[in-house]
């Protein structure tokens, strides 16, 4: 190193010049490297780290197969929607609480009331009494089905997403059959699109689920 003062070569690290004697600046201390915090998980990141994409598929789907039968499984179509809208708040069945404005679009609970409403008039062997259990068993399991794939059960939900399906195709079935609403002036609603494609969604998911886990235990073996 240098003197600071006369410029005089000197011993690296000394506190004063042996030439002039003046005193030497201190080095600067090497810089720190400052420790970097890791940035917080984002909640989808947690969300995905809890239950993998395939899990979510699978849960997502059973809760869609649940929601869908509170929304419209049948639409009233163009012509006889305007007349429903006509006759309004009129009681539709005597001695229950549906209008003729409900009717225009009809979810599955929404059936289940009509299917009861009808049944007290119809005679005995009609068949109405079952349209509402039918519309319970398609809930349960729906709900079952979430709940597996929460679990992270595959297996257990491809089985009560199967089950809800064909309750659902046994249920279109017996609306034509019923007669509880005409089918020349209804048209399917969302609903009636959604359960398939929930139950594909639950298959999808659940197969997803076991692929991944014999991948990871192939994984585990070939480290072990």
């Amino acid at each position: 190193m240098f003197c600071v003062n006369c410029g005089k070569q000197i011993a690296d690290g000394s506190a004063f010049c042996d030439q002039c004697g003046a005193p030497q600046a201190a080095p600067a201390p090497a810089a720190q490297p400052v420790p970097q915090s890791a940035a917080p998980a984002s909640p989808v990141a947690k969300l995905t780290k809890k239950f993998p994409i395939p899990n979510l598929v699978a849960l997502i789907a059973a809760l869609v197969l649940l929601l869908s039968i509170f929304l419209p499984y049948m639409a009233a179509n163009k012509e006889y929607a305007e007349m429903l809208d006509e006759y309004g708040s009129e009681v539709a069945f005597p001695g229950s609480d549906i209008t003729a404005k409900d009717l225009k679009e009809v979810s599955l609970v929404e059936f289940a009331g009509v299917a009861e409403a009808m049944a007290d008039l119809a005679p005995s062997g009609s068949g109405l009494e079952v349209i509402p259990v039918l519309v319970y068993a398609i809930a349960i399991l729906g709900f079952v089905a979430a709940l597996f794939a929460y679990l992270k059960k595959p297996v257990l939900v491809i089985i009560p997403s199967v089950l809800a399906y064909g309750i659902s195709v046994i249920f279109d079935t017996g609306i034509k059959e019923s007669g509880a609403l005409n089918m020349s002036v209804y048209d399917w609603g969302i609903a009636h699109t959604l359960i398939p494609l929930a139950v594909l969604g639950c298959i999808v998911g659940a197969i997803w689920m076991i692929v991944d886990k014999k991948k990871a235990k192939k994984v585990q073996n070939t480290v072990v």
